[in-house]
């Protein structure tokens, strides 16, 4: 009876162990193997979410780089224009010179290649500058002589910056007294003081050279008589 006990024990624990292992071989292990796949899948995830994240990066500041190159190419299309405007900056020069009630007297335009000096001695036409490329700028020097008031014409100075929109350079600026047939010479205070100023400013202006331009082109500025001939001052020239 003890014996039969015992095989019947033995034969339980077989039983209880047999079942075991099934549940482990057939539930536990395949909850384990889809765990570690999942495990694995997840890994793979989130290396490739890490990648994208890399790539979403390096793409933000690759358009940042573009955008702060286009905002440098855009200042330096400002800086350097492709046209040349010789009617604006008289125009722009005429209502300066009203602004600040003194006399527009000249002014004169020379284009000049970037490797010659602009001395006034060297002109070129428009022929000659368009045969040499070899260069990435033209030189438009520009000067304007005007006449005023000793106080208005410092005024005009303290503002050139102010008097266009295109990008000027100021070069050189020149002032002379100009004397006055007053009724008594001997008032040399008087003769510094109220007489008139001139003042010759001499401006630069680069132009990109590898742009196509027509310094002919009719750009029909509504403030410009192009029918007037001869004109005596540069307050003549306008409407």
């Amino acid at each position: 009876m003890d014996k039969n006990k015992k095989d019947l024990m033995i034969l339980i624990g077989i039983i209880f162990m047999g079942i075991n292992y099934s549940i482990y071989t057939y539930f536990i292990a395949n909850q384990l193997d889809s765990l570690e796949k999942a495990k694995s899948k997840y890994l793979q995830k989130q290396q490739k979410l890490n990648e994208l994240n890399s790539k979403k990066e390096a793409i933000k500041n690759e358009k940042n780089e573009v955008e702060k190159l286009k905002n440098q190419t855009s200042d330096f299309n400002n800086k350097v224009p492709s046209q040349i405007n010789t009617p604006q900056l008289i125009y722009d020069f005429y209502t300066g010179c009203k602004i600040y009630d003194i006399s527009g007297e000249s002014v004169s335009f020379q284009l000049l290649n970037q490797e010659e000096v602009p001395n006034n001695q060297n002109k070129v036409t428009t022929g000659d500058v368009n045969k040499n490329t070899s260069e990435s700028f033209f030189t438009l020097t520009i000067e304007l002589n005007v006449i005023g008031e000793k106080e208005k014409i410092e005024n005009f100075i303290k503002n050139l910056a102010n008097l266009t929109t295109r990008q000027l350079n100021v070069k050189s600026i020149a002032i002379a007294t100009v004397e006055e047939n007053l009724a008594n010479q001997s008032l040399i205070e008087d003769l510094l003081t109220k007489s008139k100023l001139s003042a010759d400013i001499v401006f630069c202006q680069y132009i990109q050279k590898n742009k196509k331009y027509n310094t002919k082109e009719d750009y029909n500025y509504e403030f410009y008589d192009s029918k007037k001939e001869g004109f005596k001052n540069i307050s003549d020239m306008f409407k």
